[in-house]
C-alpha cells in the first residue's frame, strides 16, 4: 500500500495500532517520525519472514502509472484513465479526513463523464 498509495502521514502512524509492526520510529527535532521497515527489520520485529511478491506480468507501481499502462491512443482514453484514477486516489487517501465523500464522488468527473465533453466526437 505504501508503493501505491504512498507513505502516510507521521500523525497517522503515530495514531495507528498497528504502526510498530510495519513501520520504525525515528526521534526527529519535530517529534518522532515513521518509516517502513525493510523485510529484515520486519522480520527481527515480528518473527515473521514478509511474503514475496510474484508476479507474471509487470504491476504498476503506483496509481499514477495506471494513466500510462497502455499507449494513448485516444485523448478521450487517455483523459478518461486520467479521470479514473484521480478518483481512485481520492477515494484511497489514507487520511480519512481529506477523502472524498460520497456526495463529492458521485460529482467527480469520472462518474458524471465530464471530462468527455470536449472529445464528444471521437468514439468514447
Amino acid at each position: 500500500m505504501v508503493e501505491v498509495l504512498g507513505q502516510p502521514e507521521d500523525h497517522l502512524l503515530c495514531a495507528g495500532k498497528y504502526t510498530q509492526y510495519f513501520f520504525s520510529e525515528e526521534e526527529a527535532s519535530e517529534g518522532p517520525t515513521w518509516r517502513l521497515m525493510t523485510p529484515e527489520e520486519y522480520t527481527a520485529a515480528n518473527s515473521v519472514k514478509p511474503e514475496e511478491r510474484n508476479s507474471f506480468i509487470d504491476l504498476p507501481s503506483s496509481l499514477d502509472d495506471l494513466v500510462n499502462i497502455y499507449p494513448e491512443w485516444d485523448a478521450a482514453e487517455f483523459e478518461d484513465r486520467r479521470a479514473f484514477v484521480d478518483l481512485m486516489k481520492r477515494l484511497m487517501h489514507l487520511d480519512g479526513d481529506q477523502r472524498i465523500s460520497p456526495h463529492q464522488a458521485l460529482e467527480h468527473p469520472f462518474v458524471t463523464m465530464s471530462h468527455l465533453i470536449e472529445h464528444s466526437g471521437s468514439t468514447a
